[in-house]
């Protein structure tokens, strides 16, 4: 199951360089409310059927004090987690797991369930840590290291040293070859820019998954559609999208995507109107990003302002509960939204927690708009010397160099990124 047994190391949203192509049509109805369902949605039944078996699973760990009972009930809490997108049910997840080392024996424990845990949080240390305590254990299986040996390449990947993430996937996968060890090397095909052989490692985890869940399914279309939105095909994406959700109808996130491919192509009326839906079902200030957005981009300020204010209200909300797991998705609505000064302070919590490429290029958009471009040549030149490559990284690498005024340089990244997405906005 990939929801409950990996922490994965993909992306789940285009970055702001793939936004930003954007072409709304405006002339926006203005709604200042969400759009509740009309009766119980097929994705609320089969999340009501799903909770049903959280509770028998914790009315039978309650019943004896076994800590593989209690890690059940965290693991189920986690798959929750990445079904609904509610910090509840991570903070829950958390709780749960920390329960079943209440039980556990002294040395022993459910390590490597809460590596994934922490891993999901953003705690890269945590996670390391307790890979570390899952490894030394007497008897370790061959499925069990490759498990081990692939969470601690996703943990080097987001800590940046992708050399020592491709050699933990390597491992993994020589290990014991797998769906999870196949989309470990897929998720660094991605990052590294190479596409067609992401695309290929995903198709061929897929095939190995031999009893696929919907949920699998719906998740293996949403990758294939997030490479297509990273290279600006638009269309694709859409099509993928709509293919998970013909296997997992009405999922917020396959639903949110579709409403995301729909605004890049200027069908905003249509995208605002999904969004719209999927932010009744989540509360997810995400998307309510998202709805301001495409209230901005069609000159209607005053109808996007108390969405940017339900939004800054939801991420303050998640930063209270969960702050490592927030910062990223804070960050997002402060570079769009937020003051200079505040976009620059969490994108310098972010890059601390997690010093990826990822991070120095958002650390850099930052700078870039309190108007500290040195500073943001720094940042960016750091993630130019990894082995990452994404249209949006040389996006804002031209931005940057532009705003050194190294205008040669700008237009050589300039160049580079319209190679992976040919429509992708520049300076």
């Amino acid at each position: 199951m990939l929801g409950a047994g990996l922490a994965l190391p993909v992306a789940t949203s285009c970055g702001a360089g793939s936004r930003a192509s954007a072409r709304p049509v405006c002339g926006l109805p203005v709604f200042t409310e969400a759009i509740p369902e009309a009766g119980p949605a097929a994705w609320q039944l089969a999340l009501a059927e799903f909770d049903r078996r959280l509770h028998s699973t914790r009315q039978w760990a309650d019943a004896t004090d076994s800590w593989k009972r209690a890690e059940a009930v965290a693991n189920l809490y986690l798959r929750r987690a990445r079904l609904t997108g509610d910090f509840a049910d991570y903070a829950e997840a958390e709780r749960q797991m920390a329960r079943a080392f209440e039980r556990a024996p002294s040395g022993s424990g459910p390590h490597l369930s809460a590596a994934q845990l922490s891993f999901s949080l953003h705690r890269l240390d945590a996670a390391r840590a307790s890979l570390l305590q899952a490894g030394s254990a007497i008897l370790v299986d061959d499925e069990t290291r490759a498990a081990i040996e692939g969470l601690l390449g996703a943990v080097e990947m987001e800590s940046g040293d992708y050399a020592k993430a491709r050699a933990h996937f390597e491992r993994s996968h020589a290990i014991h070859p797998s769906v999870s060890s196949r989309i470990h090397l897929a998720a660094y095909a991605w990052k590294t820019g190479d596409h067609l052989e992401s695309e290929r490692l995903f198709a061929e985890a897929a095939a190995h998954d031999r009893r696929p869940e919907p949920e699998n399914l719906a998740w293996f279309h949403l990758q294939r559609g997030l490479l297509d939105l990273d290279r600006g095909r638009y269309e694709e994406a859409l099509a993928h999208y709509r293919e998970g959700l013909a296997v997992l109808p009405q999922y917020w996130l396959l639903e949110e995507h579709v409403a995301e491919a729909l605004a890049l192509l200027g069908q905003s009326g249509e995208a605002l109107e999904l969004y719209l839906r999927v932010v009744g079902r989540t509360n997810n200030p995400e998307f309510m990003d998202a709805i301001a957005t495409l209230y901005t981009e069609c000159g209607m300020p005053e109808a996007a302002s108390p969405w940017i204010e339900r939004a800054r209200q939801g991420h303050d909300h998640r930063l209270a509960i969960l702050p490592e797991a927030a910062y990223g998705h804070s960050l997002e609505h402060l570079l769009t939204f937020g003051s200079p000064a505040e976009a620059v302070a969490m994108a310098e919590r972010n890059r601390a927690l997690r010093p990826n490429p990822e991070a120095h290029i958002q650390l850099a958009q930052a700078y870039l708009k309190a108007q500290r471009p040195d500073d943001a040549k720094t940042a960016i030149d750091r993630a130019l010397g990894t082995p990452h490559r994404s249209a949006d990284l040389f996006a804002t690498a031209a931005r940057v160099y532009e705003a050194t005024s190294e205008r040669d340089t700008a237009a050589t990244f300039g160049n580079l990124a319209r190679v992976i997405h040919p429509g992708i906005s520049l300076p």
